[in-house]
C-alpha cells in the first residue's frame, strides 16, 4: 500500500502532461492541404517533402546514437536519437511529455507518422486517466482491507492455546522417558516388564498428531525418528 501514493502522483503528472501537450498541438494544427512549417537543422521548410528529406539527411549525419536536438514542429521540439532496443532511429517530440515517433526511409511518410502521434494524444490521455482511476481505486481498497478485523482471530487464539498446552504436556512426557517402575512387593520392575494387557491413557503425542490432522496447524511438532510414544 505504501507504493500507491507514488504511483498516483506519477499518474497525475502524466495526465497533466498529456493535457498540456494536447493544447499545444491544437494551437498548431495541420491545415487541410496546408503543411505547418517545420524547422530542421536551423532551416524552416514550408513543404512536406522537403521537410521529410531534411529529417533523413539529419539521420545520415548522426555520428552516434546519442540524442540530438534537430528542430521543431507544431510547437514541439524534435530530438533525434537511435533506439538500441528496437534498432531504429526515432524522433522524440518534446513538450510537457516526450512522444516517440519511429522513423522509416520514406520522407513524406515520416511527416505523416509525426502528425499521427500528435493527433493520437487524446487517446493516450484517456488511457492515462484510466490508469490513474485504477490506482486510486486500488489505494482505497487497500485502506479498507487494512482496517478490517481478522475474521478468524478468536478461533486462531483458541487453537494456539490448545496447541501450547499439548506441547507442554509432551515435554513433560519426554522427561519421564526411561523411568524404572517400583513395585512395593516384588521390588524394582524394569520398563520392559510392564503388563501389556493394562491399557493406559492415549499417548499425548498421538493427541497432538490427531489435533494437527484435524486443524492442519503448520506449527505442530513432529516426533523425532526412533522416539517412543508414551
Amino acid at each position: 500500500m505504501k507504493n500507491y501514493p507514488q504511483q498516483i502522483k506519477l499518474a497525475e503528472e502524466i495526465v497533466s502532461g498529456y493535457t498540456v501537450d494536447i493544447s499545444v498541438a491544437a494551437a498548431h494544427p495541420r491545415g487541410a492541404g496546408a503543411f505547418p512549417p517545420m524547422t530542421v537543422a536551423g532551416v524552416t521548410y514550408a513543404e512536406k517533402d522537403k521537410a521529410g528529406a531534411a529529417i533523413l539527411e539529419a539521420v545520415s549525419g548522426m555520428q552516434g546514437p546519442e540524442a540530438k536536438m534537430v528542430g521543431s514542429y507544431r510547437g514541439f521540439s524534435m530530438e533525434l536519437s537511435f533506439d538500441r532496443l528496437y534498432r531504429e532511429w526515432c524522433i522524440n517530440l518534446k513538450g510537457a511529455l516526450s512522444h516517440r515517433v519511429s522513423l522509416g526511409t520514406d520522407a513524406i511518410g515520416n511527416i505523416t507518422r509525426i502528425d499521427n502521434v500528435l493527433e493520437g494524444l487524446p487517446q493516450e490521455l484517456a488511457g492515462a486517466e484510466r490508469r490513474l482511476d485504477a490506482a486510486r481505486k486500488q489505494l482505497a481498497d487497500a485502506e479498507i482491507e487494512a482496517v478490517k478485523p481478522f475474521a478468524q482471530e478468536a478461533e486462531l487464539k483458541r487453537k494456539s492455546a490448545r496447541l501450547d498446552a499439548l506441547n507442554i504436556q509432551l515435554n513433560i512426557d519426554e522427561k519421564d522417558t526411561g523411568t524404572i517402575g517400583l513395585d512395593a512387593e516384588s521390588g524394582p520392575q524394569e520398563a520392559g516388564d510392564v503388563d501389556s494387557s493394562v491399557q493406559g491413557p492415549e499417548p499425548v503425542s498421538n493427541q497432538i498428531v490427531a489435533y494437527c490432522e484435524q486443524y492442519a496447524t503448520p506449527s505442530c511438532p513432529t516426533l523425532r525418528s526412533g522416539q517412543p510414544e508414551f
